[in-house]
């Protein structure tokens, strides 16, 4: 998940984390940790519990928002995820 320069994102991580929610800064998954500001997400659980983490996450997000650690000037959402289906294996 791709987010605005100034939002904390090791910060949101470790917040994360204390609500038993698995996030990892994007930088990790580049060369010298070099790229744009993001988040990697993984969906390995029940909708349910998803749901419930990408509601965290949310909440984050919107707590450094109203703090104005974001330039809401430059936000701009590029993708919406509305519903998403989980992977179902049958052998």
């Amino acid at each position: 998940m791709q987010l605005p320069d100034d939002i904390p994102i090791g910060t949101i991580c470790k917040e994360a984390f204390a609500q038993n929610v698995y996030l990892t800064c994007g930088s990790a998954f580049f060369p010298d940790k070099q790229g744009y500001p993001a988040m990697r997400l993984t969906f390995c659980l029940q909708p349910e519990e998803i749901d419930q983490g990408i509601s965290i996450v949310g909440k984050l997000l919107k707590k450094y928002i109203s703090k104005g650690c974001v330039d809401t000037e430059r936000l701009v959402v590029k993708h919406r995820i509305s519903n998403y289906q989980p992977l179902v294996y049958s052998s």
